[in-house]
């Protein structure tokens, strides 16, 4: 029957096509954006990161001092600086109907286009390993199948272009050790830059390249040992130079006593650390070892997580057997893997600040599907004459996907709440919906549920009123804020202390765990 199916004419067309397929999958995946990225919430974030974006543009553009709000001093610019000038461009500033629009011109341009853009270059990293479309196809769709990262993609304007320029910077480095051309090695140097224009993170990407241009050198025994020696030494610092100057251009901060600011930001950066995290149930101060690979492992699926363990472990065992004359393969593969290892050894090592979830390292996510794919395709070739194991493997997979994607779709615009244990096992164990964006959720089921035509409204945290104001601005002529839920006829909270108080109106749930809620309040028409 399968057999059949995959011999129709359109199907036949489309196999035969696969740049036909591909470009297809992308633009319906961009369309699907169009059509979806009003849907999230203004996070908790998004306070800082606009006054970021505004407070640099004005620096940079209107001679004004360069912010000393630590909040925000110390981050990068390289998406917020050009996404102020846009949303001004596009909705100029005045009154408060108009921060609808800025709201949604910088998640779509500043989350979801590198969001999109990222899942691109997952799929020419597969495209460039496997030599084959269908294989890159695959990697995107797990890639966007990470249900939070995809949730992410609507509103987080940091990590997740990140991702994207980490991605661009490990691409432009497997390039580089392809061909080592100096015009590429400059390309090389740019992308770092990028990626350490957003995050202090990229700087492990200065090791990695010192430390596989000179991998690819020993390889290299078509020249003398000094002419190796010299070029190494010479692309080595042009890449160091150009990420150098780069970062220089690309973060205003830098401007001034580039040296010192950039020093005062690293210390910043890695003083996150010393703060308080909820992990498991507890209370760290300071960032146990465990968080990462935990963090990763509950908020990925099992079998994309599995996968990736076992690219880890045939990678490795691939490159120790070929240890004395290791193929361009397996150095790709060791590059995949020091995608991954490497900066959480170095996150460990420095005491960087890594706190709600493994956002902070959201590229390595790329690394992970790449790995995941790689050790799906070596099972298969394993179990190439084993047809049962073959067949099994194929239909875990695409039932993981299946039920993925149904989750996503019946849990639309809460992916953020996904995790691979049962939600109401992992909610007293993790922080959830740690950037409030159940109140958009809550903020429409007020409007709908307002019990007279100006009702009075209490929640316990102001990004409900950003929710509530910012994404239905005909509210404010009709929902007036009070101080006390006594005063109030609706009340919106994500807190159960103060939820267990009152009478629900309309609640929030995902899986059956209640993420929000509207409640009646006291001052609640009695009819």
């Amino acid at each position: 029957m399968l057999r059949r199916l995959m011999h129709l004419p359109g199907i036949h067309f489309l196999r035969a096509r696969p740049k036909v397929v591909v470009a297809l999958f992308f633009i319906a995946l961009f369309t699907l954006g169009l059509c979806t990225y009003r849907h999230y919430g203004v996070p908790y974030d998004e306070g800082t990161l606009d006054s970021l974006s505004r407070d640099s543009y004005a620096y940079v553009f209107r001679g004004a001092p360069w912010p000393t709000e630590k909040a925000w001093r110390y981050h990068g610019t390289l998406v917020e600086l050009p996404l102020f000038g846009l949303a001004e461009w596009l909705t100029p500033l005045g009154n408060i109907q108009e921060n609808y629009k800025r709201l949604y011109v910088r998640h779509f341009y500043g989350a979801y286009v590198f969001w999109f853009l990222s899942a691109f270059l997952v799929f020419a990293h597969a495209r460039r390993f496997f030599k084959s479309y269908w294989w890159g196809l695959l990697a995107v769709i797990l890639f966007l199948l990470l249900p939070r990262i995809y949730a992410h993609g609507f509103y987080n304007t940091r990590d997740i272009p990140q991702i994207a320029m980490f991605a661009l910077a490990m691409l432009t480095l497997l390039r580089l050790l392809d061909h080592r051309t100096y015009l590429r090695a400059a390309v090389h140097g740019v992308a770092i830059a990028l990626a350490l224009s957003l995050r202090m993170s990229a700087l492990i990407l200065l090791p990695i390249t010192v430390l596989f241009l000179g991998l690819e050198y020993v390889r290299g025994r078509q020249m003398g040992l000094q002419q190796r020696i010299q070029e190494y030494i010479a692309q080595c610092a042009l890449v160091l130079i150009t990420a150098a100057i780069c970062t220089w251009m690309f973060w205003p901060f830098l401007w001034e006593h580039p040296v010192e600011h950039f020093l005062e930001a690293y210390r910043f950066m890695s003083s996150l650390a010393d703060g308080d995290t909820l992990f498991l149930g507890k209370v760290y101060h300071g960032l146990p070892w465990l968080y990462i690979p935990v963090w990763i492992a509950v908020t990925i699926q099992p079998a994309t997580f599995l996968l990736c363990c076992t690219g880890m472990v045939t990678s490795t065992i691939g490159i120790f057997v070929q240890w004395r004359n290791i193929s361009a393969e397996a150095r790709d593969r060791l590059v995949y893997l020091s995608w991954l290892l490497l900066p959480v050894f170095a996150i460990l090592i420095s005491g960087s600040g890594i706190y709600l979830e493994w956002r902070h390292v959201f590229f390595l996510s790329p690394a992970i599907i790449l790995l995941a794919v790689i050790g799906f395709k070596d099972l298969l070739d394993w179990s190439r004459n084993k047809k049962i194991i073959h067949g099994i493997l194929v239909g875990l997979l695409t039932l993981q996907i299946a039920a993925t994607g149904f989750w996503m779709v019946r849990n639309h615009p809460h992916e953020f709440m996904y995790y691979s244990i049962p939600l109401k096992t992992a909610v007293p164990l993790f922080l959830p919906d740690y950037w409030a964006l159940s109140y958009r959720a809550a903020s429409k089921r007020v409007i709908e549920l307002a019990p007279t035509k100006i009702s009075t409204v209490y929640s316990d945290e102001n990004v409900a009123f950003q929710n509530l104001y910012t994404i239905f601005p005909e509210s404010l002529s009709r929902m007036m804020r009070v101080p006390t839920p006594e005063e109030a006829a609706l009340i919106m909270t994500r807190d159960p202390n103060i939820a267990k108080n009152w009478k629900p109106l309309s609640l929030i749930q995902v899986d059956g765990v209640t993420i929000n809620g509207v409640y009646k309040g006291g001052a609640y028409p009695q009819y």
